[in-house]
């Protein structure tokens, strides 16, 4: 699927060298409504990230950097575990300074990427810097720095990570045994398979109106699909599922493939 598919939501930013506040928009024509005057903006409650939170005078010369990252999040897990640490860390390291976020949805309206923005005050070292603290933060495969230089953008991907989707197909479920089906344990029972072996770790989990996805990050896909598949002898709920494997080959190529899991 093109990037021409996904429609962007913004959910943050605050820009230091304005009085604009920008909040979540959710036009797929427009990622991004100023106002003038914040005082205008009712603050967001949830939101104990700003990048006013990390004060820095403007770079003499600043260059924008992408980030895209191939991951469900949701907008409180994007902050904690991405945008909250590598702002600080440009901060503290004088590299630049984070922007702003954007979830991009697929035609199902879930999440499956988000891309966030950087001004960076070198995008030789900085993007260097920047991408080694992002994998040390688990990016997955699959995901991308954008930069420019000598003129042209450049696609550099990042991440190390292998990624599982688990996709349940709850429609196709008896009525007996939707009643009986037990999500909540169910959602342990994966966590506790994951853990005890070391297989990953169970990212995000997303809900939709006949499905339910669990997205899993860990150093091997195989192993995680070898977990489930030993799990899908205790869990019913498994047959039918549709499995995703994202990988890495011995040349760090991104593959993905897919199997219904009988």
């Amino acid at each position: 699927m093109g990037w021409a598919a996904f429609s962007p939501i913004s959910w943050t930013s605050h820009s230091p060298d304005s009085n604009f506040r920008f909040f979540r928009a959710f036009s797929t024509d427009s990622c991004q409504i100023p106002i003038p005057n914040k005082s205008l903006c009712k603050p967001r409650e949830d939101d104990d990230f700003l990048i006013s939170d990390f004060p820095m005078s403007k770079p003499v010369t600043s260059q924008p950097v992408t980030l895209k990252i191939l991951e469900f999040l949701e907008k409180q897990d994007s902050v904690n575990r991405y945008e909250k640490p590598l702002g600080e860390y440009l901060e503290t390291q004088k590299l630049g300074r984070f922007k702003q976020a954007e979830s991009l949805l697929d035609d199902k309206h879930r999440t499956v990427a988000i891309e966030l923005r950087f001004d960076l005050v070198d995008v030789g070292p900085a993007v260097q810097a920047l991408q080694l603290e992002v994998e040390k933060l688990g990016v997955p495969c699959g995901s991308e720095l954008r930069f420019p230089r000598n003129g042209t953008m450049v696609n550099r991907r990042v991440g190390k990570l292998e990624v599982v989707e688990l996709l349940l197909n709850l429609s196709g479920l008896s009525q007996d045994a939707f009643e009986q089906l037990d999500f909540h344990a169910f959602t342990n029972s994966l966590k506790e398979t994951l853990r005890t072996s070391e297989l990953g770790e169970l990212r995000g989990v997303w809900s939709g109106p006949e499905e339910t996805g669990f997205f899993i990050c860990g150093t091997s896909a195989s192993k995680i699909r070898e977990g489930i598949q030993e799990l899908r002898k205790r869990e019913t709920i498994l047959k039918g599922a549709k499995l995703t494997q994202r990988t890495l080959d011995e040349r760090s190529k991104v593959s993905t493939s897919s199997e219904v899991l009988s």
